[in-house]
């Protein structure tokens, strides 16, 4: 599904990053675990939409190890997406990934000839007039995206990366924010 990216004015920011810090609060209250470090939510924002952003020890942290900030990440996520890619169709054979596509979007995965250890990670869109993505998300991993060109963005990683793995797993999902 690809769509134009939800982008929050300064006064939606703020509100929801009130409701997110008071939950987060309520629910260390309500668990006890108050040694617990709090993620707020403008870090979790920050997170999902700059490109630029480095996570802190306790949102890294926090983001590894806190199912309730994990979800509240994969729905930030969700909602901020430009494309959201779904779980690949399974392959008749054992045979790895290589492509996933919706919607003006598709992404390809080719060895590098020169390094059969490392993998051309090939991003290409119909639409030249949207919003582009600055970052991919598949699984745990959150990869900054380089300048596209030419209607596509590229770049190498190592073939057995998380990156990959998160983009051959036909039961995860991807998304372009």
């Amino acid at each position: 599904m690809a769509r134009q990216q939800n982008k929050l004015g300064a006064e939606e920011l703020e509100y929801a990053a009130s409701l997110y810090d008071a939950s987060a609060a309520l629910d260390e209250i309500v668990s006890g675990v108050a040694e617990r470090g709090t993620v707020g939510f403008s870090e979790l924002y920050r997170y999902v939409v700059d490109p630029d952003y480095r996570p802190d020890e306790a949102l890294a942290d926090a983001l590894a190890n806190d199912p309730k900030v994990r979800a509240d990440l994969d729905a930030l996520v969700r909602n901020s997406a430009i494309a959201a890619i779904p779980q690949a169709a399974a392959a008749a054979d054992d045979a790895e990934i290589e492509e996933r596509a919706v919607d003006g979007w598709r992404i390809r995965l080719r060895r590098v000839r020169a390094h059969p250890s490392q993998v051309w990670v090939i991003i290409e869109y119909e639409d030249k007039a949207i919003d582009l993505p600055h970052t991919l998300f598949a699984g745990d991993v959150r990869q900054t995206l380089p300048n596209s060109r030419d209607g596509r963005f590229q770049f190498r990683v190592a073939a057995d990366s998380d990156l990959v793995k998160g983009l051959q797993d036909v039961d995860g999902e991807v998304f372009l924010v």
